[in-house]
């Protein structure tokens, strides 16, 4: 499934998904465990910072 039909199928702008997708994956990065299980939750959570990829005025 493409990242615009995912979007429209959850109810949210594609570049808030990119950006979710981008969050999520980066904290998986940090998990040091081999497999996870159960139910993935997320909510409205806004991280300030610079973060490599990203420009600021």
């Amino acid at each position: 499934m493409s990242l615009r039909e995912s979007a429209e199928r959850i109810g949210v702008h594609y570049v808030t998904l990119f950006y979710w997708r981008h969050k999520i994956f980066s904290a998986l990065e940090d998990i040091q465990i081999e497999s996870l299980e159960g139910i993935v939750e997320a909510d409205e959570t806004f991280f300030l910072g610079i973060k490599q990829g990203f420009k600021t005025n």
